[in-house]
């Protein structure tokens, strides 16, 4: 397989040994002296770890991904070994711990040897683990990723125990929703306004708003802004008792709003200071389209339901997940031999390291002489021959417009389609901030071999920590990298799952347009939906690969042509039934890519 020498900064690891590495009960595990070699139980031997260095590209940031030549050390470092080759059903022998290694490491100087390790005599293969730093705030699990690692310290410890889950971004927020529904119920709720005929601006005005969709306090504002300007032509109006409707629900707004008339003579609305509600869902980790509105014509009452919609199906936001870290993974056979090498005979260099002259390695097939393949009595240096390579994939995407003009949905019920130009023009220095890219079809979480456990694919990972990420008309924007788990349901499988992916962009135009499912005004947020999928034949050497693999990066261009699909919500990533707005480009390198063109 291919292998994603430029997935992040660093590449590949060769592990020739285990440093600083305790068995979790090496007391237990019997004499390691060398006098009665038949008796011994474990033995204590020399281990060596190269890690060599890659080019790569930025993730969240360039730095967080080991995109520039930037190792950023090893955590967590741990090791478990067996007799015979691990599988799901497979319990180690002995656990090993190892000291972090920090950063440093060079293309020339890229191994470390610990020694003094206890090694259960018959041991032939090791799982290896470890990890990047991680997020430890809510904003550094955005910047750096997070996984839940699961796995025993035990010496008998049953692969079937050890996982890596996403963790989920929803905080804790008691008292947002409340009052946002109060606000927007009691702007329902004046007196007159419901009982308008349907005929009349006010009616009219009272249709359009009940079909608010998007509730984040920041879209809640913009529709009460809308509805705010939009009464000037009542207040102006000879209609005396629409005129008084009007101006109450104007004051019925401003109890929590703070209005500022522009030179134009256009009001735009400010919470008023100390409104604790003012940066929800953003405040409990969420982003805008992730909570949203439903009306109750019985009641004329606002309501947040516990997951937004499209069609039948869900999303779910507490199945909305940080960003995975980076992490390493090998399951690999190892050589050992009676010879305690000195410092200067093992490889310093990725090259040397894993070439045919490597002192564990005589040709593809044997070892050299001199090494067994499993650790003896008489051992004392150990090779784990595979390279240590990512558990995780990447993601690189790169955003940007098709067009210097874009088009709406012009077949959108408006009140006055006459506001609409139908096209909204790109600006052509700043273009469309992408703030946010949302991606579907993450496994539950992934087993001892750092692929998915079972078939639900429902989680949805959200990268907020885009920096400079700009669509442009023409120009692609900078590559923004995220770390994802493999969905891949397994080697030979004969259809794997297409993945939606959704970014999220502010509407800088000036200019409120016609989307998918509602008005985007200007300065709020929208998504469009592009969706990857996978073809059988698209990586040479790879039968049906899945669009995220291990040790995989697949790359996103992703254009946009029209805005006639956007949504002010978040859509349900799972749905087969989206209006995709992306025209997708997928590739790998050393991994997919995809073109995803936005119609």
């Amino acid at each position: 397989m291919k292998k994603l020498s430029s997935f992040f900064l660093m590449g590949t690891v060769a592990l020739a040994g285990l440093g600083v590495m305790s068995s979790c009960s090496s007391d237990d595990l019997g004499n390691d002296s060398t006098t009665n070699p038949g008796e011994t139980k474990a033995v204590k031997t020399q281990f060596a770890l190269n890690i060599p260095r890659a080019n790569g590209g930025t993730r969240m940031s360039g730095d967080n991904a080991q995109a520039n030549k930037n190792f950023l050390g090893m955590e967590d470092i741990r090791m478990y070994s067996f007799k015979g080759e691990p599988t799901a059903s497979s319990t180690s022998t002995a656990t090993f711990t190892l000291a972090g290694i920090a950063p440093g490491i060079s293309e020339t100087a890229s191994s470390k040897i610990y020694s003094d390790v206890s090694v259960p005599v018959g041991t032939t293969h090791f799982l290896f683990y470890a990890h990047a730093p991680q997020g430890t705030t809510d904003a550094d699990k955005f910047a750096k990723g997070v996984l839940t690692f699961t796995a025993p310290t035990t010496d008998a410890t049953a692969t079937s125990g050890i996982s890596a889950a996403l963790v989920a971004v929803k905080g804790t927020d008691a008292t947002s929703q409340t009052a946002l529904l109060n606000i927007l119920n009691g702007v329902a709720g004046v007196n007159g306004w419901a009982t308008e005929g349907a005929d009349t601006k006010l009616g009219k005005l009272y249709t359009q708003y009940i079909k608010a969709k998007a509730g984040s306090a920041n879209s809640i504002r913009f529709t009460l802004q809308s509805l705010y300007n939009s009464l000037s032509g009542v207040i102006s109006a000879a209609d005396d008792a629409q005129k008084t409707v009007a101006e109450n629900i104007r004051k019925e707004i401003d109890k929590s709003f703070t209005p500022t008339t522009g030179t134009d003579g256009y009001v735009t609305l400010a919470y008023k200071e100390g409104s604790a509600y003012s940066t929800y869902p953003n405040n409990i980790n969420l982003p805008d389209g992730a909570v949203q509105l439903t009306y109750a014509e019985a009641t004329k009452t606002f309501s947040y339901p516990t997951s937004s919609t499209l069609g039948a199906l869900t999303l779910d936001a507490a199945k909305i997940c940080f960003p995975a870290s980076i992490y390493y993974f090998q399951s690999s056979d190892l050589a050992a031999t009676a010879v305690e090498l000195d410092a200067s005979k093992w490889p310093t260099s990725t090259t040397a390291w894993t070439g045919t002259a490597a002192p564990w390695l005589k040709d593809a097939n044997s070892l050299a002489d001199g090494w067994t393949a499993s650790v003896q009595p008489t051992t004392r240096s150990i090779a784990m021959r595979q390279n240590i390579n990512y558990g995780v994939a990447n993601l690189a995407t790169t955003v940007k417009c098709g067009a210097a003009s874009l088009p709406d949905n012009k077949d959108l019920p408006v009140t006055d389609p006459s506001e609409f130009p139908g096209t909204v023009t790109v600006p052509p220095e700043a273009g469309f901030p992408v703030t946010g890219l949302l991606i579907g079809g993450q496994p539950t979480k992934v087993g001892f071999n750092f692929q998915p456990s079972d078939d639900a694919f429902d989680y949805t990972i959200y990268d907020n920590n885009l920096t400079n990420i700009v669509a442009k008309n023409g120009t692609a924007s900078t590559t923004n990298y995220t770390i994802v788990l493999p969905n891949d349901k397994g080697r030979g499988v004969a259809v794997q799952n297409p993945v939606n992916v959704a970014i999220e962009l502010t509407n800088n135009s000036g200019v409120a347009f016609r989307g998918q499912d509602g008005i985007i005004p200007a300065g709020g947020k929208f998504y469009l939906v592009g969706q990857l999928e996978p073809k059988a034949d698209a990586l040479t050497g790879v039968k049906n690969p899945a669009v995220f693999m291990s040790d995989y990066m697949t790359t996103l261009k992703l254009t946009i042509k029209s805005l006639k699909n956007a949504y002010n919500t978040i859509p349900d990533l799972r749905s087969t039934k989206l209006q995709l707005g992306l025209s997708v480009y997928l590739d790998w390198q050393a991994g997919l890519q995809f073109d995803v063109e936005i119609e």
